[in-house]
């Protein structure tokens, strides 16, 4: 399994570390490398070097260094110490041709030792540790992240589908552990997008088991974290003052609903924020949250539906309103890269708003409105007619937010929704004597069959990876 794990297809495979030195000076580093110790042992073994003179030190260092490590690592465990010596010689030499050559020869090892290395738990403490010792000499290890992102990448999916063997938590605070490494001191959206996205999985798959439980806990401890980086405590104050003022796609926007959801889990977060008397009654807790998500999740569902008509018109022939840039983008971020993030969480943030309430109707609605716009810029960018700067603007704005989105797991978790609101509708209809064993009983069908419709259709736009049935049986 080392050697053919299907995911090193996505690992990158350009060697980085070919110097860029010519040969002959390539040539002279490795004879200065290697030529300076087989002097030092020849003049130690033959005694050309005076033992009580400046040479006294490699006599010493012969005594005291050379002859323990043979000793433990050679004399001790021959002839078996011949594997791990003849190996460590072996990979000498496809080293020093490779930088010889310019011949990356030890790179598809190396790529298959990270990727093997970064799905075993154990060794997650060892590899953050060398990253860290070594990301001071040279730029972050783009392998490593890579492979970090696919055992992440690999956990989510596994928990989706219900397979929950993998450490979702571990994995996705270490992903976010390389990817701080490599951002340095600077806030990093792209952690708490991804921190996030697997708390998101682990709220609606989790079925209440300890383990399960533990690694909500242990997500929401690391999203409170990284929302400290970009929210510092000393700073809720104007945060408190803002509350009410940024519903849409801003990032203080999405900070502050992030913020809700991880107040649900921290009594001394949630006192600070809603006050001590809301802190203490969990259902006004949960009420003042959902209250929170509700405003912003609706605006940012008008906003999606407002900047598709520009878009509309552009292919209906009509004129529209936009003829200088609209004020709003100022408010956004100007990077694409936050502006994807945020539309992850925001898509993300209406998903964990429905599972609150218990209704999918509203997230099905905000996936449908992501649709809706990517599929009207596809249209208006199709036409021969050029865009106006300010639709140029936009578009890209736009695209931002929305690109790739709604995305298969996205659907599959609406769908777990819809089936979990669908199986307690049921189970009333039981309680309430409704329901009959009779599978053709008209009743039943008339009631059931369109919610079953929306589960099947949701599951079918999720692609066939995540099309699991997700329906469950009565009790």
């Amino acid at each position: 399994m080392l050697f053919r794990s299907p995911l090193l297809k996505a690992l990158p495979t350009k060697a980085r570390t070919i110097s860029g030195r010519p040969l002959s000076k390539r040539l002279l580093l490795v004879g200065i490398v290697i030529g300076l110790p087989a002097l030092a042992a020849v003049l130690v073994y033959t005694r050309w070097a005076p033992v009580d003179g400046i040479t006294h030190f490699l006599y010493q260092f012969h005594d005291h260094v050379f002859l323990p490590i043979k000793g433990q690592t050679y004399t001790r465990f021959f002839p078996w110490s011949l594997a791990w010596w003849g190996l460590a010689a072996l990979l000498l030499i496809f080293g020093l041709i490779s930088y010889l050559g310019s011949v990356p020869l030890l790179m598809g090892i190396h790529r298959n030792l990270v990727m093997h290395l970064t799905g075993i738990p154990v060794w997650w403490p060892f590899l953050l540790d060398s990253e860290k010792a070594l990301i001071r000499f040279r730029a972050p290890s783009q392998q490593l992240l890579a492979a970090a992102k696919l055992h992440g990448q690999k956990a989510l999916h596994n928990h989706l589908v219900g397979d929950r063997h993998a450490d979702l938590a571990g994995t996705t605070l270490f992903h976010c552990q390389l990817i701080q490494l490599r951002d340095g001191h600077v806030p990093s959206w792209t952690a708490l997008g991804i921190c996030f996205d697997a708390l998101l999985v682990a709220h609606q798959c989790h079925d209440q088991k300890p383990h399960q439980m533990e690694a909500v806990q242990q997500l929401t401890k690391l999203l409170s974290d990284l929302l400290d980086q970009h929210l510092p405590e000393h700073q809720e104050t104007d945060y408190k003052e803002n509350l009410h003022k940024s519903t849409g796609f801003e990032s203080s926007c999405i900070l502050t609903d992030l913020r809700h959801i991880t107040a649900l889990h921290s009594g001394p977060l949630a006192a600070r924020l809603l006050g001590p008397e809301i802190e203490a009654r969990p259902k006004a807790m949960k009420e003042a949250v959902l209250k929170r998500l509700a405003l912003s999740s609706d605006a940012r569902f008008h906003f999606l539906n407002e900047m598709r008509l520009p878009f509309e018109a552009v292919t209906t022939g009509r004129t529209w309103r936009y003829d200088t840039d609209p004020d709003f983008l100022d408010e956004l971020p100007s990077s694409v890269e936050i502006l994807r993030v945020i539309g992850r969480l925001a898509t993300g943030l209406a998903l964990e708003r429905a599972r609150l309430e218990g209704c999918s109707e509203g997230a099905e609605n905000y996936l449908d409105a992501l649709d809706a716009l990517n599929l009207a810029m596809e249209m208006a960018n199709g036409e021969q007619r050029p865009l106006s700067s300010s639709l140029i603007r936009l578009n890209h704005v736009l695209r931002g937010l929305s690109q790739q989105l709604p995305g298969p797991e996205h659907y599959r978790l609406c769908a777990k929704l819809t089936a979990d609101q669908l199986h307690q509708q049921e189970i009333a209809w039981k309680k309430a004597g409704i329901w009959t064993s009779q599978p053709k009983e008209p009743t039943q069908s008339e009631s059931f069959e369109g919610e079953q419709r929306r589960v099947e259709s949701l599951l079918l736009a999720a692609g066939p990876d995540l099309d699991q049935p997700v329906l469950k049986e009565l009790p």
